[in-house]
Order: C-alpha cells, then structure tokens, then sequence
C-alpha cells in the first residue's frame, strides 16, 4: 500500500473548495428569495387592463420564473432537476390559484403557469446544456 503525499495546491484547492461552495449556495439562496418576493408582488398587485396585440406579460412571466429557477438550481446544487422544476412550477401554481380566490382585480390563469413552466423549463434546458461542459473539482 503506497501513500501519496499531496501537494500543498492540493490541500488548499480542498481547502477552500468548500467556502466558494457555501457563497454559491447562499447566492443562490438569495436569487430565490429576492425572485419570488418580486414575484408574489407583482402577482398580487392590480393592474389596469391593457390589451395588446402581444401577451408581454406571458414573456415576463418566463422570465421570472426562470430566474427563480436558477436561483434553485444554485441553491440545491445537488438536488434532481425534476425536483428543482416541480417546485418552480408548484410556486407559480400556488400563486395563480391565490391570485384568482384571494386578489383582487386579478384573476388565475392556466396560461400564466404554461408561461411559468416555460421560462423554468428554458433554464433547466440551458443547465443540463451548460453543465456537462463545466469541469466539476470533487474536493
């Protein structure tokens, strides 16, 4: 049995290999947090009834809730990417069902949620892209 002494670039590598975890993970903590809090106001708020020719609000929608997504996705660096989608998806389905009972002026809408679904679905696509490509250091 043969010992293998490690270099001191491969000590401090697992040494600080763990912290730079930690402040992904609690970036991504705040990326969540700071989303869904715009989110839940800008869904509870009411608005004037605008019609146009094309639905921004759906492109907003996508767009939220993909950061949202991504902000899980930093936050639960080793959780499935099904598990990360379901509760994106679960939050944006829990807000339109108390958008249409409990605000008012506002009502719920299924193609909000597809919106929802999509934007979430369009960063989860891009991770799974991106994330083969990126060189994991196991420390």
């Amino acid at each position: 049995m043969t010992i293998q002494k490690q270099s001191i670039f491969e000590r401090q590598s697992k040494l600080y290999a763990r912290p730079m975890l930690s402040w992904v993970i609690l970036l991504g903590w705040l990326v969540v947090c700071v989303s869904f809090a715009i989110i839940t106001f800008a869904s509870m708020r009411t608005v004037a009834a605008h019609v146009s020719d094309f639905q921004w609000d759906k492109v907003y929608h996508a767009l939220a809730y993909a950061v949202l997504t991504l902000g899980l996705l930093f936050a639960w660096p080793r959780r499935a990417l099904i598990t990360v989608f379901l509760v994106a998806f679960g939050l944006g389905v829990a807000l339109e069902v108390f958008q249409g009972t409990i605000a008012f002026g506002r009502t719920a809408s299924i193609w909000d949620a597809m919106a929802n679904a999509v934007g979430s679905l369009t960063i989860i696509a891009i991770w799974m892209r991106v994330c083969p490509l990126v060189k994991h250091n196991p420390a």
